[in-house]
């Protein structure tokens, strides 16, 4: 008998590249979807880091000085249809090294919303109290604070088709 060593024939090495080809292509595209699914997870990180930090300096101001701060295009209402006391559209800055997505980007659009909730300029003025040292306190009053950003190239006539980055609601007693 006679030992045969040339090596695999070429429908062999066919066959294998095929069984190859059928077992990598479902994984290469769990790769891809992996891919778009953590550049999604990290354009809303950023983004809801950003509404986070303006939520919270947002809560040692008073009304008058976030209008200044965040004034920018009063708007009436929101995309949906919804109204607040205070409603503002404007570009809000990033810091240098801002990535969404793969992209650098130095600003996001923000439309910042503010709604009283509970209590109001009569109700305060009519329920101040004046303490033995003569100063006066007025009760507080509750706002609901909405933060969001859009891509940015949203308009106030285009919010409705804008593609939101992120959204965050709180409250913060004045």
């Amino acid at each position: 008998m006679r030992n045969d060593d040339r090596g695999l024939t070429l429908i062999e090495l066919l066959v294998s590249v095929a069984i190859l080809a059928v077992i990598v292509v479902p994984c290469l595209s769990v790769f891809v979807t992996s891919a778009r699914i953590n550049a999604k997870t990290r354009e809303s990180a950023t983004a809801i880091g950003y509404a986070t930090s303006i939520l919270e300096e947002l809560r040692g101001m008073s009304i008058s000085e976030i209008t200044e701060e965040f004034g920018g295009k009063e708007i009436s209402a929101e995309p949906d249809g919804s109204t607040a006391d205070y409603m503002y559209f404007t570009e809000y800055p990033l810091d240098n090294n801002s990535y969404i997505g793969s992209r650098k980007v130095k600003s996001m659009k923000l439309l910042l919303s503010i709604d009283r909730v509970s209590g109001n300029d009569e109700e305060a003025a009519a329920s101040d109290t004046v303490t033995p040292e003569g100063i006066t306190l007025s009760p507080p009053v509750l706002y609901r604070v909405k933060v969001t950003f859009y891509d940015r190239t949203a308009e106030p006539e285009t919010l409705r088709d804008a593609k939101k980055r992120a959204e965050l609601t709180s409250e913060i007693v004045k």
